[in-house]
């Protein structure tokens, strides 16, 4: 009895590190993530905007100006998700390297069950990357269509009341609006299905490890300490 609540305390310490350890991480990535965005805004704004002010007349002419603000404005999306996905991707790299090689030198084969799922994973975005790039093109482009018809009826408004066009301009930015919201969704469809999918995953390799793990821990091809571990 003694010995097992003792081995209940060490396990119980040992959810608690690895608990601190988690929430460390969490506040790692989220203070990296503020500093890289914080250095990178300022510059990649005013780079943006000297190039802008450099090109010549003819390509403010054969575009909108909710068009160019539209695309202005994504730059701040475009410089969140590359060094959102830098630091995950370093921290993951990590953490996924250690997490490896203390499946192969305590779990042995569980390694290549760990490894089968998640290239399963990686091999579904792989093939769908293509048909999600132009999902997310469709609604950056709807999205900017419909800001440029928001703009121009604003910049118009005297014109639109003088001609009496406001149920016809009304309604044509209706028509947009709804194209726009309906391309929002699509992404946000695919969202969801990738995000169900890699916890689908998750889930599954985790069973997987805990049923194999417990088979070898009974079968004593694996201690119960090595198997808390993995």
């Amino acid at each position: 009895m003694a010995h097992d609540q003792s081995l209940l305390s060490v396990i119980c310490i040992g959810l608690v590190f690895f608990t601190l350890f988690r929430t460390f991480i969490s506040m790692l990535r989220a203070w990296t993530s503020l500093t890289l965005n914080t250095l990178t805004s300022i510059q990649w704004k005013t780079t943006l905007f000297d190039h802008l002010a450099s090109l010549p007349l003819s390509f403010f002419e054969k575009r909108h100006l909710g068009d160019i603000q539209s695309r202005f404005s994504s730059l701040d999306t475009i410089r969140s998700t590359f060094t959102n996905s830098i630091v995950s991707g370093i921290i993951d790299s990590i953490m996924t390297i250690g997490l490896l090689i203390m499946l192969t030198l305590y779990g042995g084969w569980l390694t290549w069950v760990v490894v089968g799922f998640t290239l399963c994973y990686a091999i579904m975005r792989f093939a769908t990357y293509r048909f999600y790039r132009r999902v997310a093109e469709e609604q950056v482009i709807k999205g900017a269509r419909s800001s440029s018809h928001f703009m121009e009826s604003l910049y118009g408004i005297s014109t639109i009341k003088a001609l009496n066009l406001k149920e016809r301009r009304s309604q044509h930015w209706l028509n947009i609006n709804i194209e726009a919201c309906n391309a929002g969704i699509k992404q946000t469809r695919f969202d969801m299905l990738f995000s169900g999918i890699n916890t689908f995953i998750t889930a599954i390799d985790q069973v997987a490890v805990l049923w194999l793990g417990a088979i070898m821990v009974i079968d004593n091809n694996m201690t119960l300490g090595m198997f808390y571990g993995v």
